[in-house]
């Protein structure tokens, strides 16, 4: 019934009467068929086409505007990853001096790990923490 409901469709939009009986066949006839309503349909996009340009100049405006705004997008894009590259670069510049200071931190991390039963590494930090406050209170 499907078939037939869209012969029935194409008929009355095109006028085009497709063969039903091909189309249920599913075979090189029906591509036949169905390449007669292809054709239909092609020619009729391609008017359509062919008279867009005469009829939508506001159209053409939208699309240089969207374009444009595509545009500015791109260089405020642009400009971030330049940005953002220098931000990295000044980064692994100081790597070098940062990775001493990781180094001796990670150190500290695993000593304290494996003493964990000892206070040693808790006495330690209270100092330093101690020590820091005290030299920004003054």
């Amino acid at each position: 019934h499907f078939i037939k409901a869209i012969c029935e469709k194409v008929v009355l939009r095109t006028g085009l009467k497709l063969n039903a009986r091909k189309l249920y066949g599913a075979d090189g006839y029906a591509v036949k068929e169905l390449l007669r309503l292809a054709t239909v349909l092609y020619d009729a996009q391609k008017s359509v086409v062919d008279l867009a340009p005469v009829d939508n100049l506001g159209e053409e405006s939208f699309v240089l505007n969207s374009k444009l705004a595509d545009l500015k997008s791109t260089r405020s894009l642009c400009s971030q990853i330049v940005e953002t590259g220098a931000g990295l670069f000044d980064l692994l510049q100081s790597e070098k001096e940062t990775r001493e200071e990781r180094d001796k931190a990670l150190r500290f991390l695993e000593d304290m790990s494996r003493d964990l039963g000892s206070n040693n590494g808790n006495e330690i930090v209270e100092k330093a923490v101690s020590r820091l406050l005290g030299s920004h209170g003054q």
